[in-house]
């Protein structure tokens, strides 16, 4: 008999329990364990339904283990916008976050749901995408002539994530230029440090940027720091940061624009680097909470680690998400930093990865976490306290003025007076930080 047909009838069937026969009319008698499983029987056959209306119906013959797959992925899709199914373990979307020697093309997106699909949030430095001259804030059209453009964030995300090794991504500028790029799969090895150095000698301006949070460091190399930071980014950061103090840097600005985040150990660490509790009053960095208590988990500076108390001031915006906001969310709640710029995406979920036994995987939200006043920026996001706006087009002309620099290209005529107004804004609120303060210039 097949399946189909015998489900009515196991639905049917009765139940024993003490060793009585029991029939359906006397169903509310049955154990609760007996009752839940009748319970999903009659769900079971109820979605089983639909799907033979389906199969019978609907306009052309449609795949039953397509109808599965649509069935599990609307049910994680219910949950909210960062939990998703996907029948292949390997299409799980690959975030360039965590580790540092993962193979990818070198950017990630975030889904846009006024232009109706996925936009560039970040491009890791000396990527395929960086040297191909991809710029966040392009809204990617179609990869190898598949749509981007108006399907829903799982099905763009599960196109990118099993393509092949080299494709052709076709994007539209901010300056609405369309461009086909050629992409290649390789290895990402970056520090997740961009930039960091003196930009203004006459006040002691430090600048870094960090690009994405990277985790558990890949090798063995040790250091001075290995006891005080066990990340990539947290070494590399503390590193850079000793550097730029021997120079001479009086105040620093932290830029974690498109950082869209990674390993929260790593923005603990660095957060650690200026935050001055002590072993018997330690300050909460952030607090992790989920349905499960297991899930639940505080950071602290104990004040062992930091390295500075220059004036601070910190870069966001509309890309800032995740670890990232973790790092600025405490950073603000502590009063250690002036947040500069717009509001930070406002992602306080933590997603883990479930690979089926079917050889599908459920990538699932476990947790969340909140900044140290418990407060959640589900939504929300980090709110500067200095507002500093940037329109798309300005963002796209900086962005492509600095890809244009590295690459030894020549400056058009039309970017010679474009200027990051975001950057002068945060030079100017340290510089008064810098005065206010009594710093000068070591």
């Amino acid at each position: 008999m097949h399946w189909r047909t015998a489900l009515p009838i196991v639905c049917s069937l009765t139940f024993t329990v003490g060793g009585h026969v029991q029939s359906e009319e006397t169903a509310e008698t049955l154990a609760p364990q007996d009752q839940a499983m009748q319970q999903r029987l009659e769900r079971f056959r109820q979605v089983e339904g639909v799907m033979e209306i389906i199969e019978q119906e609907y306009l052309s013959s449609v795949d039953r283990q397509r109808l599965w797959s649509g069935a599990f992925n609307g049910m994680s899709q219910a949950l909210d916008p960062h939990s998703y199914y996907t029948d292949q373990r390997s299409t799980v979307m690959y975030v360039p976050g965590v580790d540092q020697t993962s193979r990818g093309f070198g950017f990630d997106w975030r889904h846009d749901h006024l232009a109706a699909g996925l936009i560039v949030r970040r491009v890791i430095p000396n990527s395929s995408a960086h040297l191909a001259g991809l710029i966040p804030g392009d809204l990617l059209l179609a990869i190898d002539e598949q749509a981007l453009i108006g399907v829903a964030p799982a099905i763009g995300a599960e196109r990118l994530a099993t393509s092949q090794d080299s494709i052709n991504l076709e994007v539209r500028h901010a300056n609405g230029a369309t461009e086909i790029l050629q992409l290649l799969r390789k290895p990402l090895n970056d520090s997740s440090i961009v930039r960091a150095e003196i930009i203004d000698e006459t006040h002691g301006i430090g600048y870094i940027h960090i690009s994405r949070f990277l985790g558990d460091q890949s090798d063995t190399q040790q250091s001075e720091q290995t006891a005080l930071a066990q990340t990539v980014t947290g070494l590399a950061f503390r590193t850079a940061l000793e550097r730029l103090s021997s120079e001479g840097m009086s105040g620093l600005i932290l830029d974690l624009r498109g950082n869209g985040g990674g390993s929260i150990p790593a923005a603990v660490e660095v957060a650690d680097c200026f935050l001055s509790g002590s072993e018997a009053r330690p300050q909460v960095i952030t607090r992790q909470r989920g349905r499960n208590v297991a899930r639940h988990k505080d950071w602290f500076a104990t004040g062992s680690n930091t390295l500075s108390q220059d004036p601070l001031v910190v870069l966001i915006d509309g890309g800032t998400a995740s670890a990232a906001e973790v790092l600025a969310g405490a950073l603000q709640d502590h009063h250690r930093a002036v947040i500069v710029g717009t509001p930070s995406i406002g992602k306080d979920t933590i997603q883990q990865t479930y690979h089926l036994e079917n050889g599908g995987a459920l990538r699932l939200t476990v947790a969340r976490f909140l900044t140290p006043k418990g407060t959640s920026i589900n939504g929300i996001g980090i709110l500067p306290n200095i507002t500093a706006p940037m329109t798309d087009l300005e963002r796209y002309q900086v962005h492509r003025k600095a890809w244009l620099a590295s690459q030894g290209k020549a400056i058009p005529a039309a970017y010679t007076q474009t200027n990051d107004q975001q950057l002068q804004r945060a030079r100017e609120a340290l510089v008064a930080l810098i005065v206010i303060k009594g710093k000068t210039p070591r």
